[in-house]
Formats: structure tokens, C-alpha cells, sequence
């Protein structure tokens, strides 16, 4: 077995899943065989390095292509012999331009498996093309092997030897399968969950090294525990809940804000009753998306309009800031569906909320890849800009709108400006 140096391209969008994989690779016990770095950008890569064995390693979404494509282009002529893999939202929804991107591999959906698999074969000197869930090319030829949904109750979710650490994921999947949104297409529709077991082993670790603050990862936090992820399983919730404040009644636990935000139709005066109760954020985050139940039902949300508003009002009798997102641009809307959105934001923000804005971006391997790119109307330009000065909105509206725009015209010419 020879050693390898792994090169991550690390910021701060893909670190949770660059923490995934290293606790994956702690798994398989293979960082004693690794040797591990990470980089922002190409200044940070020692080029006296052209002699070993290396891997670069990047995990992206589509916001993040033009940065990646100008770095590879740069890292290929400077390292010819090195490896270059891709994972991530991107390149699974879209692994056959990723591949043109000038990447040697692709790994689909999820890596804790696929990955360590791999870097344990490139190590052995095995054959690399066997290992399930990656996309290559051979001879010109297209090569997608299948991918497997993981127990990912068996790996670790972060690297103890690296002291990588973020917060915990607890759940993946999603039923609801929305169509501007890759999460119920890359993890799948059914939910799973991490047990409690593990989980709580964690928190008792991060106590252990005074790390005291407890956020979660999950597509919707009331969906913990749910046989399905769309009836709440309250005690299963509250077990986690309370476990954790057992087990540091000092720390601090974040639940149901960022990365964790719950759906309308299942906040309720139970559900925030055990909420309040035990979670420390004072943000509760709400995905509304749009005002209009046309678009809603059209995008595959399975709420209303009404259910937002009443999750909000609820929010605030217990005290909660409820901070809901939007989507704008949405495929299909029309001037009077803006219209609700816009009448919606403003009832939450007279009822005490905020606005957190997003410009729709068609992402790839969803039903809504090849929609037109969101463009934010001069009215709701002035109603979201309004909000800001009044400290009552925020988001990356118009940086997305830029980068949607530049996403379709990518899918239509293969070609990036």
C-alpha cells in the first residue's frame, strides 16, 4: 500500500459534506494512508508536491461551477498526473457535464460508502471502475454504475483524528420531492434517521471537548423520527431533545433554525410547545417558497399558503422570530401569484417575522432543470430592498438571479461565461 495526499477544496458551503466523507475514511481507517489537506483556492496548494500521488477532491453545487471550472482548469495543467474527483449536489444531478468539466470520476448521491471505497482500492492498486455509485468515461464511453443508499448510522460523521467537526446530521430524504429542490433526488424519498444512540454518543464527545453549542443537519427538523417525514413524531423528538440537555446542561441546542428548518403544515401549539421547551434559538426558520397555492401546488410543496401564515402567527405566541423563505421567479408564476407573495411577506413582518429572499435556480436532476432562469420583477426588487433597509429581510436574491441566468444559458450551450 502507498500513501496518497487528498487535496479537499474546502468553503463554506461544502464543508458539512467534506466532513462526511474524512468520517467516512476515519471508518474505513484509512487516514493513517492519507495525507489529508484542504484549500480555498489555488494559492493555497504547495506545488512541490507534483511528485506524489494526489487527489484533488472537490464538493460542489451548481452555484459554485464557474469557480470550480476555472480552478481545475488551472490544478490539470499544473498536476497532469493527479486524479481529480467531484461529488456533491452538482455533479450528481449533472455528472455527464462534470465529467466534460475534465473530472476522472463522479461520485453519485452519497460518498460515505463509494469514497473510502475508492481511495482504499487507488491505495491497494486495485481496479477503481467496479466501486458502486461513480460515473466515468471509458474509450468515449459513458459509465454510470448504480448507486446504494446508505446506513449512514455507520459511519462517522466527522473525523475525531482531523477534529472536523459541524452539526450533526440526523436525517436524510425527503417525500415531498418540491421541483426546484435536489434533495428528495439525491438522497431519495423515504427518510432515515440517525438512531439516538449515535447521536447521543456525539453530543457526550463534543462535551468532552467543550463544544456546547448542538445544531443539527436535516431537511426538515420536525420530520425526526417520522416513519414517513410527514407525521411528526413529537416523543421521538423530545427524547433527542432532552437527552441532549442531560446530558450538557450547559449547552446550548439549535433546532429548527439553520441548517434545520421545519415545514408550515407541521408547526403546531404541540410541536412548539416542546420546542420551546428545550431549544435555545429564538429563530424559527419556515419554508413558505410562495404566497401563491397555484405555485405551490405547481412546485410540489404539499402546504398552502395559509398553513405559512398560521405557522407564523403560532410561532409568535411562543415567542419564536419566525424567519420565512422565499423563492422568487418560480416557473409559472404569474403578476397576480407575486402579487400573494408579496401580500404574504408583508403580513409576516407585521406579525413580527422576517424574509429570507432566494431567486430560483434551475438545479440539475430536478424536475425543474430546464425551467427558465428566476428573474426578480422591479416591483418585488423594491418590496425585498424596502425590507432590508428596514431590517426586516435578507438573502442572496440577487447574486442567485445572476447565477441562475448564467446556470441556463450554461445547460443550453455547454459553455461557461
Amino acid at each position: 500500500m502507498s500513501e496518497v495526499s487528498l487535496f479537499f477544496w474546502s468553503n463554506n458551503l461544502n464543508r458539512y459534506s467534506v466532513n462526511a466523507l474524512l468520517g467516512a475514511l476515519e471508518t474505513f481507517q484509512l487516514l493513517s494512508w492519507c495525507k489529508v489537506y484542504f484549500f480555498k483556492n489555488i494559492e493555497e496548494i504547495e506545488l512541490s508536491l507534483e511528485k506524489e500521488k494526489i487527489i484533488f477532491c472537490f464538493s460542489f453545487s451548481s452555484f459554485n461551477l464557474l469557480t470550480v471550472k476555472s480552478i481545475i482548469d488551472y490544478l490539470k495543467k499544473k498536476f497532469p498526473s493527479a486524479l481529480f474527483l467531484a461529488g456533491g449536489p452538482h455533479p450528481t444531478g449533472d455528472y455527464k457535464g462534470t465529467l466534460d468539466l475534465g473530472f476522472d470520476y463522479v461520485f453519485l448521491g452519497e460518498g460515505e460508502k463509494s469514497f473510502p471505497l475508492f481511495i482504499k482500492n487507488f491505495i491497494e492498486d486495485k481496479e477503481l471502475k467496479d466501486i458502486p455509485g461513480i460515473a466515468f468515461k471509458q474509450k468515449g464511453r459513458l459509465v454510470k454504475n448504480k448507486k446504494e443508499l446508505i446506513d449512514f448510522n455507520s459511519y462517522l460523521p466527522f473525523s475525531k483524528q482531523l477534529k472536523r467537526f459541524g452539526p450533526l446530521e440526523i436525517t436524510r430524504g425527503c417525500p415531498f420531492a418540491c421541483k426546484y429542490c435536489q434533495t428528495s433526488y439525491i438522497f431519495g424519498p423515504k427518510v432515515r434517521h440517525r438512531s439516538l444512540e449515535v447521536l447521543l454518543e456525539w453530543v457526550r464527545f463534543f462535551k468532552q471537548k467543550k463544544l456546547l453549542d448542538f445544531r443539527f443537519i436535516t431537511p426538515n427538523a420536525l420530520a425526526y423520527g417520522s416513519k414517513d417525514g410527514k407525521e411528526v413524531n413529537l416523543e421521538a423528538i423530545e427524547e433527542l431533545l432532552a437527552k441532549v440537555k442531560e446530558i450538557a446542561p450547559q449547552g446550548r441546542i439549535f433546532f429548527g433554525s439553520f441548517p434545520s428548518e421545519v415545514r408550515p403544515e407541521q408547526v403546531s401549539v404541540k410541536s412548539l410547545k416542546v420546542l420551546s421547551r428545550w431549544v435555545d434559538n429564538q429563530n424559527l426558520v419556515i419554508g413558505a417558497q410562495s404566497g401563491s397555492d397555484k405555485i405551490l401546488e405547481l412546485s410540489g410543496r404539499k402546504h398552502t399558503a395559509g398553513d405559512v401564515l398560521e405557522a407564523v402567527k403560532l410561532a409568535r405566541k411562543f415567542n419564536f422570530l419566525p424567519v420565512v423563505d422565499f423563492i422568487f421567479g418560480l416557473p409559472q408564476e404569474s403578476w397576480e401569484d407575486e402579487q400573494k407573495s408579496i401580500l404574504l411577506m408583508r403580513q409576516i413582518v407585521e406579525l413580527g417575522g422576517k424574509v429570507h429572499a432566494h431567486t430560483f435556480i434551475p438545479l440539475p436532476g430536478t424536475p425543474w432543470a430546464r425551467k427558465p432562469a428566476g428573474k426578480v420583477s422591479a416591483q418585488m426588487r423594491r418590496e425585498m430592498t424596502s425590507l432590508i433597509a428596514k431590517g426586516l429581510g435578507f438573502g442572496n436574491w440577487e447574486a442567485q438571479e445572476k447565477e441562475a441566468s448564467r446556470l441556463a444559458k450554461y445547460f443550453q450551450t455547454r459553455k461557461l461565461e
